[in-house]
């Protein structure tokens, strides 16, 4: 990044944000519902799987893309819900759609960085939400089928609350690659024995590797990127497919979201999304992400009307399908989500701002972490 830009990243303090503010705004909150006790029999194991670059291509009508490639992913959705997301970022950065999953912030209010995770490096307790789970008595665990110094995940993720982290130096199974990269069939196996070994309930979150660009070596002769791209789009919807019929016969509930990080790069050569017609009056597209929501116990409990929501309000759909109770500052996520369900760059200009959301994330990111003084 140039000088210029990471001038631009810098985030300022918003105006009204005090102790007081924050305090008002919470304790204002409706009284939260009142579940039934967290109860480590009864609660699910939940499952986030952020899928590297796996996006739904058959939005451009001009493809003629077979039936099989995303039979899998079509076969579980329908099974559970498919709703749809903005993700904070296009071609990269994955760290952003991670932020906004693990956290449940918006990335637009901290003026999208490339790697938001640093900003959290100075705060004495991070707040996120497998911290927030494993208070409750869940085992947390982070699994990522690379280098573990990469973003420096080793080093902040156990200060997100993660019990354990496998990267691809550490993993308790024996891995398989599917072309350069560690396979989502391995990533599932770890996912399994994680939540074999476990006696409490397990929270693990997996941000998989197998289908990372470039998508131009080994082609065969008469493909192309895209060609090449979709061919593994196919075998992590199989993967997918595959590791929920497992599911189907584990003797624990789980409950599980798939989602893609971001829409894929292809080099320029190829001009895969200029051929496709993408361009600044409909660059939206390509932040648009479906995302799914399954489980093996009972579908019933989805909400089959949520609007199209920003990435980071995901994590409270989960929150409000398992049994705990609500905090004021998960309430007023969840409010939110309905008043104000999409904040996201590709959304937003720069002077449409939320100031509530602005607020929140400057305080639990930048701030003093009022709010979490203020819930304790």
């Amino acid at each position: 990044k140039t000088t210029s830009e990471n001038l631009m990243d810098v985030v300022k303090s918003p105006e009204n944000y005090s102790s007081d503010y924050i305090n008002a705004l919470l304790t204002n909150i409706e009284n939260p519902p009142i579940n039934n006790e967290f109860d480590k029999t009864s609660n699910p194991n939940i499952i986030f799987i952020m899928s590297e670059s796996f996006s739904d291509f058959r939005i451009f009508n001009s493809l003629d893309i077979k039936e099989d490639i995303y039979s899998g992913f079509d076969s579980v959705g329908n099974e559970g819900y498919i709703g749809k997301c903005v993700v904070p970022t296009f071609g990269g950065y994955t760290t952003r759609s991670e932020f906004e999953l693990l956290t449940g912030l918006p990335t637009y209010a901290i003026n999208t960085p490339s790697i938001p995770q640093n900003l959290l490096k100075d705060q004495e307790i991070i707040d996120t939400i497998p911290s927030y789970l494993k208070s409750l008595g869940y085992n947390t665990t982070y699994i990522h089928p690379f280098s573990k110094t990469f973003y420096d995940r080793d080093t902040l993720y156990p200060d997100y609350g993660f019990d354990t982290l496998y990267f691809d130096d550490n993993m308790t199974i024996e891995v398989e690659n599917f072309r350069r990269y560690i396979s989502d069939e391995s990533v599932f196996e770890q996912i399994k024995n994680v939540l074999v070994t476990n006696e409490s309930p397990s929270y693990i979150f997996a941000t998989t590797m197998q289908n990372h660009q470039p998508y131009y070596e080994e082609i065969a002769e008469g493909t192309d990127q895209l060609s090449y791209y979709l061919d593994g789009i196919k075998e992590t919807s199989d993967q997918l497919r595959n590791f929920t019929n497992w599911l189907k016969d584990f003797d624990e509930d789980v409950l599980l979201v798939f989602v893609g990080d971001h829409f894929p790069f292809f080099t320029p050569d190829d001009n895969v999304y200029e051929r496709l017609g993408v361009s600044y009056e409909n660059a939206e597209l390509i932040y648009n992400q479906k995302y799914i929501l399954w489980n093996n116990y009972d579908s019933s409990i989805f909400n089959k009307n949520i609007n199209t929501i920003s990435t980071f309000y995901i994590p409270y759909i989960i929150l409000d399908l398992i049994n705990i109770n609500s905090t004021s500052f998960t309430t007023l996520m969840k409010n939110l989500m309905v008043q104000y369900p999409l904040y996201s760059p590709s959304i937003q200009s720069s002077d449409s701002r939320n100031e509530i959301l602005d607020l929140i994330t400057y305080d639990k990111v930048i701030g003093e972490n009022y709010s979490a003084q203020i819930e304790n």
